[in-house]
């Protein structure tokens, strides 16, 4: 059956037509009946969404032309190369030139990246309707190739992230990160277990002074405070000594004190000389979770993200924004 120019109901309709494939190869390639194909030739039917797909990868008619009127014109007869001029160079208009490459044998599709590839689509598609009929449908079939090659690489670059939000690497890293989280509540003592983290339990109730502090030379008075105490210890005055380091309330503000001191080698040296038994301990370990802090301000922002929309949905924004996850 020939269909005339005037008889094309879509733009899809006109490039099966005048598709270089017979009903024949086009069923096989395509995986459809062949008397499916014949239909939609025709004109009586309309291939549904998942036949054109089929038809999109297999020969290289875009989906969305079964949705466009033809843009086709009454065809221009073909001009005849001169003996000294190729082949090719009869389909070429001077001045019109163009760098969008029809045939893609050669082109490295996966080298040129996600928007590499969508701008190529773009160009080819502003090209098409320029060409003559037997260029158009080279056209189409390759912006289909630069399509499926686009997809391709999007399904790679996220089976990569999928990978990675399971490895071990980016488990390492979220633990690492919420192991500088302060003693939580229940709640988010729980969420960090199925994580696979196991913090320890939350330090007794103590009395807190009144300000921690907040400033070298509150460090300052507290060392003084420290070498008062071990002036008792020597002198055997054991208690006096315990009422001067009990005042300080090293365990409430320990994370305060460590934060002031952690870059100023002299006087954490200095504070951790003064210390002996769990007052040492406290204060070492709340070294270590402020360098741990700033080592894990130092992660992957994914891995930060993770954790701190965590904090956030749990009432711990002041730490999620801490760790530089939350607005």
């Amino acid at each position: 059956m020939t269909v005339q120019v005037h008889e094309f109901t879509t733009e899809g309709h006109r490039l099966l037509v005048e598709s270089p494939y017979s009903p024949a190869e086009i069923a096989k390639l395509a995986g459809i009946a062949r008397q499916r194909v014949s239909e939609w030739r025709s004109g009586r039917k309309r291939p549904d969404g998942e036949a054109r797909a089929a038809l999109e990868r297999a020969i290289g008619i875009p989906a969305r032309t079964w949705e466009a009127p033809p843009v086709r014109r009454e065809p221009t007869p073909k001009p005849e190369a001169s003996p000294a001029t190729p082949a090719s160079a009869a389909h070429d208009t001077p001045g019109k030139a163009t760098s969008v490459p029809l045939d893609l044998e050669g082109v490295d599709l996966a080298g040129l990246g996600l928007e590499g590839l969508a701008g190529l689509v773009l160009r080819i598609r502003a090209l098409e309707p320029t060409l003559p009929p037997r260029d158009r449908v080279t056209a189409l079939q390759s912006e289909a190739r630069v399509l499926q090659m686009h997809e391709t690489l999007r399904q790679r670059a996220a089976d990569a992230r999928a990978e990675w939000l399971t490895s071990a690497e980016f488990l390492a890293e979220v633990r690492s990160l919420v192991a500088v989280v302060p003693p939580p509540a229940a709640e988010l003592r729980a969420h960090l277990g199925r994580l696979g983290v196991v913090l320890p339990a939350p330090p007794s109730p103590a009395t807190t002074p009144e300000d921690p502090p907040a400033s070298l030379d509150d460090v300052d008075e507290l060392l003084h405070e420290l070498e008062t105490a071990r002036g008792f210890r020597v002198a055997k005055e054991p208690a006096l000594a315990l009422a001067h380091v009990l005042g300080l309330g090293l365990d409430e503000h320990a994370d305060a004190i460590a934060a002031l001191v952690v870059d100023d080698s002299p006087r954490t040296a200095r504070l951790l000389s003064l210390l002996e038994g769990a007052d040492e301990r406290i204060i070492r370990s709340a070294l270590e979770r402020q360098m741990a802090m700033r080592d894990a301000l130092a992660l992957p922002q994914e891995a930060r993200t993770v954790v701190c929309n965590l904090l956030s949905a749990l009432g711990h924004q002041a730490l999620a924004r801490t760790l530089g996850g939350a607005p």
